[in-house]
């Protein structure tokens, strides 16, 4: 469950960290970002998955009488560090034997996601907070195989 958390959790990663959000910033369908790049506030929408995924986590989170208001907390109930975070994630790639699975990457992902399933760059750039989309290009840059598969594309064999 911790994983469609993270997952869905792209634009918690960088800028915010997830380790600054509170239980309070989720909110009516939306992730209220306060201090994200360029500390410029927004809201963020959240999909029915993550939403389903924080309400499951908010259970087990109470389960371990927090000492804090922070989503993500230690196991000893107070605010979980930035190492805490990156232990998870190696946790995670244990478990699931994904190699170079970082917080950063899941960003990278879910940017590559939203291109493939046909969005419009300017709504992944708004979602990562880029003002400017030569940044937002940085992380959808197409890979070798894709380049491969789009000149496959054009043959008759």
């Amino acid at each position: 469950m911790l994983s469609v958390l993270l997952y869905n959790s792209y634009h918690l990663f960088l800028g915010i960290g997830v380790v600054n959000l509170s239980i309070y910033d989720f909110k009516n369908g939306n992730l209220a970002i306060r201090e994200g790049k360029g500390q410029a506030a927004r809201d963020i929408p959240i999909n029915k998955t993550l939403s389903l995924a924080l309400d499951e986590w908010l259970i087990e989170r109470n389960k371990k009488k927090p000492k804090t208001n922070f989503l993500i907390v230690s196991q000893k109930g107070g605010k979980l560090t930035a190492s805490g975070i990156y232990s998870l994630f190696e946790n995670i790639a244990d478990q699931t034997n994904i190699v170079n699975i970082t917080p950063h990457t899941l960003r990278h992902t879910f940017a590559h996601d939203l291109i493939d399933k046909g969005f419009p760059i300017t709504f992944v750039a708004a979602l990562l907070g880029h003002n400017d989309l030569d940044t937002t290009r940085i992380y959808i840059a197409p890979k070798k195989q894709n380049l491969k598969e789009a000149v496959e594309s054009l043959s008759d064999e």
